[in-house]
Protein backbone atom coordinates (compact mmCIF):
# COMPACT_ATOMS: atom_id res chain seq x y z
CA UNK A 1 0.00 0.00 0.00
CA UNK A 2 1.34 3.45 -0.94
CA UNK A 3 0.95 6.68 1.00
CA UNK A 4 0.34 10.01 -0.74
CA UNK A 5 1.23 13.39 0.75
CA UNK A 6 0.45 16.81 -0.77
CA UNK A 7 2.78 19.65 0.18
CA UNK A 8 2.68 23.36 -0.62
CA UNK A 9 6.12 24.88 -0.08
CA UNK A 10 7.99 28.15 -0.37
CA UNK A 11 10.49 28.67 -3.18
CA UNK A 12 13.05 26.13 -1.95
CA UNK A 13 12.98 22.32 -1.93
CA UNK A 14 15.52 19.52 -2.33
CA UNK A 15 13.99 16.07 -1.95
CA UNK A 16 16.28 13.76 0.03
CA UNK A 17 13.56 11.47 1.35
CA UNK A 18 13.21 8.34 -0.79
CA UNK A 19 9.92 8.40 -2.67
CA UNK A 20 8.42 6.24 -5.44
CA UNK A 21 6.96 9.15 -7.41
CA UNK A 22 7.20 12.94 -7.32
CA UNK A 23 5.23 15.39 -9.40
CA UNK A 24 4.53 19.08 -9.17
CA UNK A 25 5.33 22.67 -9.90
CA UNK A 26 8.53 24.32 -8.60
CA UNK A 27 9.18 28.00 -7.90
CA UNK A 28 12.87 28.31 -8.80
CA UNK A 29 14.43 31.45 -7.25
CA UNK A 30 15.21 34.26 -9.73
CA UNK A 31 13.34 32.58 -12.62
CA UNK A 32 10.39 34.20 -14.39
CA UNK A 33 8.75 30.85 -15.19
CA UNK A 34 7.54 27.95 -13.08
CA UNK A 35 9.22 24.57 -13.45
CA UNK A 36 7.25 21.35 -13.91
CA UNK A 37 8.98 18.44 -12.14
CA UNK A 38 8.11 14.75 -12.56
CA UNK A 39 10.02 11.78 -11.25
CA UNK A 40 9.70 8.02 -10.87
CA UNK A 41 12.50 6.19 -9.08
CA UNK A 42 15.74 7.79 -10.26
CA UNK A 43 14.27 9.09 -13.56
CA UNK A 44 13.32 12.76 -13.55
CA UNK A 45 11.98 15.12 -16.17
CA UNK A 46 11.62 18.87 -15.78
CA UNK A 47 10.78 21.82 -18.01
CA UNK A 48 9.69 25.43 -17.68
CA UNK A 49 5.94 25.66 -18.17
CA UNK A 50 4.82 29.30 -18.23
CA UNK A 51 5.53 32.79 -16.93
CA UNK A 52 4.43 33.66 -13.41
CA UNK A 53 1.35 35.90 -13.38
CA UNK A 54 1.67 39.22 -11.50
CA UNK A 55 -1.04 38.30 -8.98
CA UNK A 56 0.15 34.70 -8.60
CA UNK A 57 1.92 33.58 -5.41
CA UNK A 58 5.24 31.96 -6.28
CA UNK A 59 5.29 28.69 -4.41
CA UNK A 60 6.32 25.11 -4.93
CA UNK A 61 3.55 22.50 -4.98
CA UNK A 62 4.60 18.85 -5.00
CA UNK A 63 2.91 15.50 -4.56
CA UNK A 64 5.14 12.77 -3.09
CA UNK A 65 4.08 9.12 -3.33
CA UNK A 66 5.96 6.33 -1.59
CA UNK A 67 5.93 3.83 1.22
CA UNK A 68 5.76 4.89 4.86
CA UNK A 69 6.41 8.57 4.12
CA UNK A 70 7.15 10.63 7.20
CA UNK A 71 6.01 14.19 6.61
CA UNK A 72 8.19 15.44 9.46
CA UNK A 73 11.36 14.04 7.84
CA UNK A 74 10.42 15.46 4.44
CA UNK A 75 9.67 18.88 5.93
CA UNK A 76 13.10 18.93 7.63
CA UNK A 77 14.72 18.83 4.17
CA UNK A 78 12.78 21.77 2.73
CA UNK A 79 15.30 24.47 3.66
CA UNK A 80 17.75 23.57 0.87
CA UNK A 81 18.02 25.82 -2.18
CA UNK A 82 16.61 24.60 -5.53
CA UNK A 83 19.56 26.08 -7.38
CA UNK A 84 21.71 23.38 -5.74
CA UNK A 85 19.46 20.77 -7.35
CA UNK A 86 18.82 22.32 -10.76
CA UNK A 87 21.74 24.73 -11.21
CA UNK A 88 21.30 27.35 -13.93
CA UNK A 89 18.62 25.71 -16.06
Amino acid sequence: MFDSRHLILGEEFVPKELVEKLKGFVAVPNKSMGLVLQGVGDRFDFFYDRLWQKEEVRQTKLVLIGRYLKVENIQLELGNNLSNLFGDI
